[in-house]
């Protein structure tokens, strides 16, 4: 065989590409195993990609779901007070700001002509404008429950380019409507929409008949009616505030350029125009960046971590890779040692093992590409068939298809790299004469990992401390590399110990020595699958101790919390009490106006819902915690006033806080005691006599003045005459208060009679109920059925004790650990089946029993779990201490306790050994046929 007669350099890849290809061809057992596991990330890879290259809509498909494929632009006020906007993201999705200088006096509203005349005004000549509403509406029918939906009043003609008419008709008259798929409403159905409050006091709900339903992909509202059809303008006002209803115009004429969209700006509108989003100005020109630069800040934080997880996953695939070409390197050493007795130098003897991983992985990846195409296609036409219009596009990458494929033959070609220099520095006369050569593993390669890893861990550390997220997943790469470095000394000191192993496992020890270029990688890729695990189940138990140590029950354990608006309805109690096994049922009640105390325009606002209240409690400085009116407090100042009284509490460490959970808007409940002596919480008995004595309950000790009162205050805020946040002191009163140590947070706690004097009364909130018995699921579920079924308005709920998700997370994190384990496991049995033979079969002829090989086979299983699983662990909680590290840094405290599963991680060190070599057992054959050795 002639390999390079032409003097070519093609000529020695074409022969080294012949020798791999028949290797591949001849090995169909080892071929397979290698072509699945790199398939399998790029099957998975080209499905995910040619998805979201097709859900990410293109230009034109964007600006019809938000202009439709006329208007020109659309243009939506939000008051009097020039605003500067940014660009149109995901057309329609426009930032703006409006600059604190610059606010103009919204004490007064526009007539809806004035503010078309303004609009007007800055746009080309010859434009026209198309109003449409905008409105929340609650929508409820026969066939269907009530449900809170956006709803635009819309020009008929201009439905169809805004969304896609799925089933039905468009709308011919102001009774008719279309629905969005999502909703849920069949064709035929006649249901009744009303505008959510405050907007729809006074205004009666209209029947519309749905006919048709289309999808939404990119449409703002869940139904569509022609105008007219919900809202009359005239009727509701010409006001126009963030809660309530919004119009906008579509524009029709010439293009709304950039200049246009600044000038509109100053009249308060801001714009998606069509011209814009085609030829967008230069970014000097846009004044408007903060949300596209948090959003890409955040993407580049999620993408390196993210990165970090497809590496680690990606680096686990070549140890699991690695001992197939290593054992197929090894039973084609006579062969190479032939092309290198012919001519062949070590450069051929590299390539023909490298050659192997590029064949079999280059053909593995472009199968896998292909098919992931084909799935993709499946899933889209179920998901576009089932569910709304969620992928628009067909779009198949070819771009990413073929660097995903040339990903996963790097990942072949990389697992082959190590076996392809071992059999370029093989000794080509010990090969011919079939002796072993294997050198044992370096001991420089051991220290270089036992360096990487204390790297890595500084590195980590010093990326958790620092806010780094780069410096801190560098880190714990390069300490899983270095737990990779480390795995062939790991097999040296098990060496060490097998003379009191027994005989299997002193087999099995010095077999794994002496094969360590299949065994290490195997050892490897379970030391990281361990450490992964470990790592996310310590952060999963760190986790769930935090949210443990941090709940705050708002009522006690077993009790009924019923949640309403408007007047107490007899017809809830009865459906409570006929359903749960009540004991008791005290109502709740909250604060509200006292309409006796409220002016002639504050009565007129009241009867339209339309004034708010808050009652606020002014704390005494001399007892306030310095730390919470300093902004710039440094970790220094922290730790000075860590045993200062006043910092103490929830306020001070930052722990989330639980309200009661009547604060239907106003966070302040009415009570003579009778509602929170059936809290059943601690302090609750002190709480309600401190009420029955006309005392406020306050739960910051600084709202407490030196002289046992609480400063009060009642303000309200009426948006018809006042037009903004500024509101009026209604009352400011000194009451006799006390410190409640339950869960009221920002809430107050009143006495019917401190509520008079503060000019309020109180309404209904819902009821707090004991039960004579614990409450089942079941039972819960059919009182909140019941309760809905006469008000969609009231909620009913059990308060239950906190409850762990984690061990479901466990559950996978051990299956997990399960999978990888027997995988590589596997992997190495299957690839020492072959090479063990000869040996086992001499053992068999000069008397070892036949259960022999299954101990062996045991014996290695129990070598490559057992160490990988114990490295893996320590390493797995090593970097889940950086994880916590980093959210202790980020709080600002010991919120983030450490935790260690220790329960699951003994489990997992036991458990997974003696499943991986129980199944070892069952599945090796005990027994060999008898075959003559070659000898000397």
């Amino acid at each position: 065989m002639e390999l390079n007669e032409d003097g070519s350099r093609w000529s020695a890849w074409r022969v080294a590409a012949r020798l791999a290809r028949r290797d591949a061809m001849r090995s169909k057992g080892r071929t397979a195993l290698i072509a699945v596991l790199v398939a399998l990330p790029v099957l998975v890879g080209a499905v995910a990609i040619t998805l979201f290259a097709s859900a990410t809509p293109t230009q034109e498909r964007q600006m019809n779901w938000v202009l439709g494929p006329s208007a020109q632009a659309r243009v939506t006020w939000e008051g009097e007070a020039p605003l500067v906007q940014g660009l149109a993201i995901d057309a329609g999705r426009v930032g703006y700001y409006v600059p604190d200088e610059r606010v103009a006096d919204l004490s007064e509203s526009l007539p809806v002509s004035v503010v078309e005349e303004r609009i007007l005004a800055a746009l080309p000549p010859g434009s026209t404008l198309d109003p449409t509403w905008t409105v929340g509406v609650r929508v409820s029918g026969p066939a269907t429950a009530r449900e809170d939906i956006r709803a635009m009043e819309i020009r008929t003609d201009r439905v169809p380019g805004l969304v896609t008419l799925r089933e039905g008709r468009l709308p011919e008259s102001v009774d008719e409507a279309v629905v969005a798929a999502g909703v849920g409403i069949p064709v035929g159905s006649i249901v009744e929409v009303a505008p959510i409050a405050p907007v729809n006091v006074g205004i009666e709900p209209v029947q519309l008949h749905v006919v048709g339903v289309y999808d939404v992909p990119g449409a703002e509202a869940g139904l569509m009616a022609p105008p007219g059809a919900i809202l009359d303008i005239d009727e509701v006002g010409a006001r126009y505030w963030v809660d309530r209803p919004q119009r906008a115009w579509f524009v029709d004429g010439p293009p709304v350029v950039w200049r246009d969209v600044l000038a509109l700006n100053e009249v308060g509108a801001h714009v998606v125009s069509r011209a814009v989003m085609e030829n967008p100005p230069p970014a000097e020109q846009v004044g408007y960046h903060d949300w596209a630069e948090d959003e890409l800040s955040y993407s580049t934080a999620a993408l390196s971590i993210g990165g970090a997880v497809i590496a680690f996953g990606l680096f686990e695939l070549v140890m699991l890779i690695g001992p197939a070409f290593a054992v197929g390197a090894r039973r084609n050493e006579r062969q190479l040692a032939l092309v290198a007795a012919v001519g062949g130098d070590r450069r051929t003897l590299r390539r023909i093992v490298v050659l192997g991983g590029v064949v079999i992985g280059g053909a593995a990846s472009v199968g896998a590409a292909a098919v992931g195409v084909g799935a993709a296609a499946l899933v889209r036409m179920f998901l576009n068939a089932g569910y709304a219009y969620t992928i628009p596009e067909w779009d198949v990458p070819v771009g990413a298809l073929l660097a995903l494929a040339a990903l996963g033959t790097g990942l072949a070609v990389a697992a082959a790299w190590a076996p392809a220099r071992r059999a370029g520095r093989m000794d080509v006369v010990a090969a011919l004469a079939q002796r072993r050569t294997l050198a044992g593993p370096r001991r420089r390669t051991s220290a270089a990992g036992v360096g990487l890893i204390a790297a890595g861990l500084a590195a980590a550390v010093a990326g958790a401390i620092f806010g780094v997220p780069a410096l801190m997943v560098g880190g714990v790469v390069s300490g899983l590399a270095g737990m990779v470095m480390l795995s062939s000394g790991v097999l040296v000191l098990i060496a060490r110990l097998a003379p009191w192993l027994g005989p299997a496992g002193r087999y099995a020890a010095r077999d794994a020595l002496r094969q360590h270029s299949r065994t290490a990688p195997a050892l490897a890729a379970i030391i990281a699958a361990a450490a992964g695990v470990v790592a996310a189940g310590t952060y999963l138990e760190t986790k769930d101790a935090r949210d443990a140590a941090v709940h705050r029950e708002a009522v006690g354990e077993g009790r009924i919390v019923v949640r309403a608006t408007g007047d107490a309805n007899p017809a809830v109690v009865t459906a409570l009490e006929e359903t749960l096994p009540l004991a008791s049922l005290t109502e709740a009640r909250t604060a509200t106006y006292a309409r006796e105390t409220l002016t002639e325009s504050e009565l007129e606002a009241a009867g339209w819902d339309m004034l708010w209240l808050s009652v606020t409690s002014t704390p005494d400085p001399e007892r306030l915690c310095p730390l919470h009116t300093d902004t710039d407090a440094t970790p220094v100042d922290m730790a000075a006033h860590a045993n200062d009284p006043r910092c103490a509490g929830d306020g001070a460490n930052g722990d989330p806080t639980t309200m009661l959970p009547w604060s239907n808007g106003v966070p302040t409940i009415v009570d003579d005691g009778s509602l929170v002596a059936q809290l059943g919480l601690a302090g609750a008995a002190d709480a309600a006599r401190a009420l029955r004595e006309g005392r406020v309950l306050v739960r910051d000790p600084s709202q407490v003045w030196g002289d046992g009162h609480a400063r009060l205050e009642v303000t309200l805020y009426d948006y018809l005459e006042d037009g903004g946040d500024d509101g009026r002191t209604a009352a400011a009163v000194t009451l006799p208060a006390a410190v409640t140590s339950l869960p009221i947070g920002a809430e107050l706690v009143l006495p019917p009679e401190a509520a008079r004097e503060l000019g309020l009364t109180s309404e209904h909130a819902g009821y707090l109920g004991v039960p004579a018995r614990p409450i089942t699921y079941a039972e819960e579920t059919q009182a909140r059925e019941a309760v809905e079924a006469l008000d969609a308005e009231t909620w009913v709920e059990v308060e239950r004790a906190y409850r762990s998700t984690s061990p479901y997370y466990y559950s996978l994190l051990l299956a997990a650990a399960v999978v990888v384990g027997a995988g590589a496991t596997g992997i190495v049995l299957a690839l020492s089946s072959a090479e063990t033979r000869p040996d086992m079969a001499t053992l068999g002829a000069i008397g070892a029993p036949p259960a022999l090989r299954r101990r062996v086979a045991a014996a290695q299983a129990a070598l490559v779990t057992v160490p990988g699983l114990v490295l893996g662990s320590v390493v797995g909680v090593a970097f889940a201490w950086v994880l916590v590290l980093t959210r202790q840094q980020e709080s600002g405290g010991g919120s983030w306790p450490f935790a260690v599963p220790w329960l699951e991680l003994g489990v997992m060190v036991v458990g997974v050994p003696l499943v991986v070599m129980g199944g070892a057992w069952l599945l090796t054959r005990s027994r060999l046929p008898m075959i003559r050795r070659l000898t000397d």
